[in-house]
């Protein structure tokens, strides 16, 4: 019951951190481009279509997640803070890749901007 309660205690502090860096960043929170993806609020920095495997989209308790499939995650992965590496075995209890986009207040319906990604993905393939 104590590690449960550690769990829940670190989830809130990482969520809590990760709401006031939401609120205090200005500008978009995801850039599409040709070169890839970049959700600032994930830390990874720009992921590219080329290592871009796959992608499937889930909801989680009402919030839709477009999770990523990568080629060599382990060098996106190490580019996070702690505090959202800390999380990321959380986010697998609810089947959510450690590589994912929320898509919770968005100005796109979650639909729109998976099929946006999985046209990205199959150019970057059709290129190479």
């Amino acid at each position: 019951m104590t590690f449960v309660l550690w769990v829940l205690s670190a989830a809130a502090v990482v969520g809590f951190v990760q709401a006031l860096r939401q609120l205090s960043q200005r500008g978009p929170c995801i850039i599409i481009n040709e070169q890839g993806i970049n959700d600032k609020r994930m830390g990874l920095g720009m992921v590219r279509w080329s290592d871009i495997e796959g992608a499937r989209m889930h909801g989680v308790a009402g919030a839709y997640f477009i999770s990523l499939q990568v080629a060599n995650s382990k060098q996106y992965l190490a580019r996070q803070p702690i505090y959202i590496r800390i999380a990321n075995p959380l986010w697998r209890i609810f089947d959510v890749s450690p590589i994912h986009i929320k898509v919770a207040y968005l100005d796109v319906a979650p639909e729109e901007l998976f099929e946006m990604i999985l046209d990205e993905v199959e150019l970057s393939r059709a290129r190479s």
